[in-house]
């Protein structure tokens, strides 16, 4: 039985979004997963969107001059034809449009994860221009200022963040962030909603898993609005910038690292979804400033902290005092 098209609007800090899909089960699949971004309802938005999706069911062509740019370490890969971006994952697909704010995705498979990859990585490429640059990365809110934990997968970074906001800090996100330049300033935005664990992170925290949630997207989900109600905090300046690292020891150490190596990490933890110069250099600059800005350290996290995450509080708190 076909449906007819649903057109939905949301908010995402403060961008307004227009999705128009073409039946009402993609547009159930796509607000579920605007609503992990972090985006909300905005049924009655007067302003105009900034932003524009269009989902669809039919496959679209891909050009065959469209260049291959990169490959997303989930299996999109990501192509350039003229000003419009592409992405490949199997037989779906987007067309990027950054300079207009729009893109056109198909998604045949009824798997969530591939619709969240086009919708993630075409998001990501649509707020790019608009002067928000993703980092791979947990973001805590403490009195005087923000801190950043990023570190590759599975190096203790969502761990860490539940630690702390578990010890009473704010939160962003745990994974993904979004960095912008404001005035002379760096600020950070949340671009994950829940907090999201690998099964061998979950024993560490029985008070908030009584009960084991099914995966959703490969992870186990921590709702945060629901757990720690009060503790979200929309933006925040970072102050401290944390690489974390699992380590076999039983004390956890944390030594200075300079600016330059904080560059060449967050060179490895953001994508360059643009092959726009202007917009990869306005990119650049939100990094080197960043990385200048912050004071930043590499924690060695021993069995103490692995196995006692409330302990990262007490760990970090006077890094944030300096």
């Amino acid at each position: 039985m076909m449906t007819r098209p649903e057109t939905h609007r949301y908010r995402l800090h403060g961008l307004p979004i227009i999705v128009d899909a073409s039946d009402s089960s993609l547009a159930e699949r796509v607000a579920f997963l605007l609503h992990l971004l972090r985006a909300e309802p905005a049924p009655a938005d007067p302003l105009p969107p900034a932003l524009s999706f269009r989902v669809r069911r039919e496959p679209e062509v891909i050009p065959d001059e469209a260049e291959p740019i990169d490959t997303h370490e989930r299996g999109a890969t990501l192509l350039q034809a003229g000003g419009r971006l592409y992405l490949r994952h199997g037989m779906e697909g987007a067309q990027i449009d950054p300079a207009g704010g729009q893109a056109m995705l198909w998604c045949t498979d009824d798997n969530p994860g591939l619709l969240f990859d086009l919708l993630s990585l075409s998001l990501v490429a649509l707020l790019s221009p608009r002067g928000h640059f993703l980092l791979h990365a947990a973001c805590l809110a403490h009195e005087t200022g923000g801190i950043v934990i990023s570190a590759r997968s599975h190096s203790g970074k969502s761990s860490l963040a539940l630690g702390l906001v578990q010890a009473g800090w704010g939160y962003l996100s745990d994974d993904m962030v979004l960095l912008s330049l404001s005035g002379e300033d760096i600020e950070a935005r949340g671009l994950s909603r829940d907090f999201r664990l690998d099964d061998d992170a979950v024993p560490h925290f029985p008070a908030l898993f009584s009960e084991l949630p099914a995966p959703v997207l490969d992870k186990h989900h921590l709702d945060m609005g629901t757990l720690f109600p009060g503790q979200y905090t929309p933006v925040c300046r970072p102050r401290v910038f944390i690489v974390p690292e699992i380590a076999d020891v039983a004390v956890s150490t944390i030594t200075p690292i300079s600016p330059g190596k904080v560059l060449l990490h967050l060179l490895s933890q953001t994508s360059f979804i643009t092959r726009d110069k202007a917009v990869a250099s306005r990119q650049m600059d939100v990094l080197r400033m960043l990385a200048i800005s912050v004071t930043a350290y590499r924690l060695r996290a021993g069995r103490d902290l692995y196995h006692n995450p409330e302990l990262a509080g007490a760990f970090l708190a006077p890094l944030m005092a300096t």
